[in-house]
């Protein structure tokens, strides 16, 4: 018996019989696309005790942007005799604000301090290597030496949220509608405890990376998506802050709406002591989501999943290691063992209507301050189906 074979036609595959199959599916954004980076800002300021606005940057219009690298330098190369130490935050502070704001001036991320930004990296789950402290690039100089007071590091601010298939690019194709990166820079006495006897000169980079336009196929003509998935799916960072007495507390979260990622939670006492917000902490913490209370985390426990969610075990305030009053929650733990490694599922949906609240008992005295970094994406058409396609 004569077995039936199919043939290729432009529209389709054409069965023996003449039917015609479905067209073939197109294949992933990515492989039609390429990486591409570049770098067209670079500002040196000196740094003195005013903090300064540095000149804003206007991205390059090259495709889909998917991140920001920034990188600080501060040169200090005639330090006499001043023993110089850095604040609790420093050098990450040494960026004031940052904030990196869409064609229509509303912030995308930020605005919060370059330390902030550094605790948004660590624990926002968007590489194989989060923590900026275990750079190469990252170097704080203390002491009386003559590079007293030298620092360097690397802030790479996240645009896209799922890097195996761009997820979160944005379209950057128009001179007349730009993103801006907008940074100021830090006082020297809230850098430094002790500052060094010159202050330093800070250069700061940018380079930006991103998707160029899809040809449409791959480089074997097999046709590809022309855009990333739920192409402007926007993902945002936004800073919160309540000041709060010490002992019990039960209050409801600034409303938003969204799709949660991750959530941090950063507490300080009145003089901004993290130290003193670790000792203070709530054991247990409850937070609500409308009638129910999901997460009831002793502090041990909760410390002990920042170690197996991400793998920082080191020691405490140290590179590879949880920050004193920084505990973070996340949602983006849908498809493998570490954040980041995600599908989009699990993601935890907010309207301006639903309560989410902090429940626990505040130690110490006086009072404190709550900083809590959300950070949510709003999907293209509003709906969730965009980011998990379809299903």
């Amino acid at each position: 018996m004569a077995t039936a074979t199919a043939t290729q036609t432009k529209g389709g595959t054409t069965n023996a019989g003449g039917a015609n199959s479905a067209p073939a599916a197109s294949r992933p954004f990515i492989t039609g696309s390429r990486n591409i980076e570049s770098h067209t800002y670079d500002n040196t300021v000196a740094m003195t005790t005013s903090t300064q606005t540095l000149t804003p940057y206007d991205l390059v219009t090259d495709g889909y942007v998917s991140s920001l690298w920034i990188l600080v330098e501060g040169t200090v190369s005639t330090n006499a005799t001043n023993n110089v130490a850095y604040a609790a935050n420093g050098p990450w502070n040494a960026i004031s604000t940052i904030q990196f704001s869409d064609v229509s001036n509303r912030p995308i991320c930020g605005p919060m301090s370059g330390w902030e930004l550094k605790e948004c990296i660590k624990y926002g789950g968007y590489s194989f290597s989060d923590d900026p402290a275990l750079s190469q690039g990252y170097s704080a100089v203390t002491g009386t030496g003559a590079t007293g007071g030298s620092f360097s590091f690397i802030l790479h601010l996240p645009i896209e949220f799922i890097s195996r298939n761009a997820m979160g690019a944005l379209t950057n194709l128009s001179n007349a509608a730009v993103f801006r990166l907008e940074m100021t820079l830090n006082a020297s006495t809230n850098v430094y405890t002790q500052v060094p006897s010159a202050l330093p000169s800070v250069r700061v980079r940018v380079e930006q990376q991103g998707w160029m336009e899809s040809a449409g196929r791959d480089p074997f003509g097999n046709p590809a998506s022309p855009a990333p998935p739920a192409v402007d799916s926007v993902q945002y960072w936004e800073r919160q802050t309540y000041t709060l007495n010490s002992g019990a507390q039960n209050f409801r979260f600034t409303p938003f709406e969204g799709h949660v990622r991750t959530m941090i939670l950063i507490l300080t006492d009145s003089s901004q002591s993290r130290a003193q917000g670790e000792a203070d902490w709530p054991d247990p913490l409850r937070i609500h989501y409308d009638a129910t209370v999901p997460y009831d985390r002793l502090k041990k426990i909760w410390a002990r999943e920042v170690e197996e969610n991400y793998g920082y075990t080191a020691a405490i305030e140290t590179a590879g290691g949880k920050e004193n009053g920084v505990y973070p929650l996340s949602w983006a733990t849908d498809f493998g063992l570490k954040v980041g490694a995600e599908q989009a599922y699990a993601y935890l949906y907010v309207s301006s209507g639903t309560a989410i609240r902090f429940d626990g008992s505040i130690g110490g005295s006086g009072s404190h301050t709550l900083t809590v970094l959300w950070n949510y994406v709003n999907p293209a058409g509003g709906n969730a189906l965009a980011l998990t396609g379809g299903k």
